[in-house]
Order: structure tokens, then C-alpha cells, then sequence
């Protein structure tokens, strides 16, 4: 599992966040929620809500109001963090910045638990406003395996991958992909597909069957696919 392999190819991951260029406000090495959110470029909301989920893993530290003051905020009540605690977020989080870390730390763990590439995270923002209000989920766990998209209210699993899909071990696949399909739909894509042709997909989806929506010689020929591009 990760945290076997993160031991046997063991990477001080505190100092790897301090490489990446993470820097602390309060002294002592105690981070705040704005170095984090900057940190990995994401809203405080999202932070806030990994905290809620990981509260009992990660304890936050009341700073002092001479603390507080010391990096010119004007804040009464701060709660600041641990590096050790900062890098349990980081790695606990899919941002850019996140799977560069994991990336680093875990390098390959296996065919199934390959951190996802930059375009899968902008997928998920194309999906969270597709499958708003249906209960999307991230890097969802069924079995012993994750699955990059789950969307509960439609018992649908999305995949999406890349070239690396060529070099997946075809027998264990064809095991993981069984385990899914006896309850959910899944459906495969390509992270270069337009939104039309996922949308196609996921019409065709029904528990028991499997979606493959990419052709890796044709895909090979064409230009990449901007998400960006999209109009939602």
C-alpha cells in the first residue's frame, strides 16, 4: 500500500514541501490556512472542509495573539499548523501541486494508484460543474481500489486516462474492472475526448458494463484537447 511503499523509498517529505518553496508566516515553522491555501492554489473552503474530514489526523495549534501580530495580521483567533501536519494535507489533497508531491514521495504505487496528471484536475473541474448536486466524489474508494470520478446519485464511475493505460497489467485490469461493474456503470476516457463524446458514453452506461471511449493510435495523431475551452 502507499504508506509501505512511501517507507521504502523513504523521502523527507517536510523538507520536500520546503523544496517546492513552502514557506511559514508564524515562527517555529507553524503555517497558517492562508500559507497553505497559497501554497497549493486552492480556495480556503476547500481547505476547510479537508480539515473537517481529517480532524481526528490533523490537530491545529491556537496561536497566541503576539504570534498573531508578529506576521502583521489583525486577526483575534488564528489556528496555525505543523509542517508535519502541512505536508499530511498536501499529500492528502489532489492539487497540482499535490500530485507533484505524491509524485515524488510515493513515485509509481501501483497501476491503479498513479497519482492523476494535471489534465485529470482540470477534468474535475469541468465535472464539478457537469454533476453539480449529484454527489460527485474524487478519488473514491470501492474494493481495494480508487477510482478517479464516482458519482453516487448515478451509480457512475468515470476513469480517465492517459497513454501510461497501455502499459496497465491487462489481467489485474479486467479483475478491477469486474469488482466495479457488479454495481456500478463505468465508463473509460481519454483525458483528449470533448465533453459531447463522454456525454455520449455516459448514455450508453448501465450497471455490468464497461465504456471505452479512446483509441490510443488515433488519439496519438491529434492535437491535445484544451478543457479550458469549455463553455459551462
Amino acid at each position: 500500500n502507499i504508506q509501505q511503499t512511501a517507507q521504502q523509498n523513504y523521502i523527507d517529505a517536510v523538507k520536500l514541501i520546503k523544496d517546492f518553496g513552502f514557506t511559514c508566516s508564524a515562527p517555529n515553522d507553524i503555517a497558517t490556512k492562508k500559507d497553505i491555501t497559497q501554497f497549493l492554489n486552492i480556495p480556503q473552503s476547500t481547505l476547510n472542509s479537508f480539515l473537517r474530514k481529517h480532524k481526528n489526523e490533523i490537530q491545529p495549534i491556537q496561536l497566541d495573539s503576539a504570534t498573531i501580530r508578529s506576521f502583521g495580521s489583525k486577526a483575534s483567533r488564528m489556528n496555525g499548523y505543523q509542517l508535519d501536519d502541512v505536508t499530511k494535507i498536501a499529500l492528502g489533497m489532489d492539487s497540482v501541486i499535490g500530485i507533484k508531491l505524491k509524485k515524488q514521495v510515493f513515485g509509481q504505487i501501483g497501476s491503479f494508484a498513479n497519482p492523476n496528471t494535471s489534465v485529470e484536475v482540470q477534468w474535475r473541474e469541468v465535472l464539478s460543474n457537469v454533476f453539480q448536486g449529484f454527489d460527485l466524489h474524487f478519488n473514491y474508494p470501492i474494493g481495494p481500489y480508487k477510482v478517479d470520478f464516482f458519482v453516487a446519485k448515478l451509480m457512475l464511475v468515470l476513469e480517465c486516462n492517459g497513454y501510461c493505460h497501455r502499459y496497465y497489467d491487462e489481467t489485474e485490469e479486467k479483475v478491477r474492472e469486474k469488482l466495479i461493474t457488479q454495481k456500478y456503470s463505468l465508463v473509460r476516457f481519454h483525458h483528449k475526448i470533448n465533453l459531447e463524446t463522454l456525454f455520449n458514453g455516459i448514455l450508453q452506461a448501465k450497471p455490468g458494463k464497461m465504456i471505452k471511449l479512446y483509441d490510443l493510435e488515433k488519439l496519438g495523431q491529434q492535437m491535445p484537447f484544451d478543457i479550458n475551452t469549455l463553455n459551462l
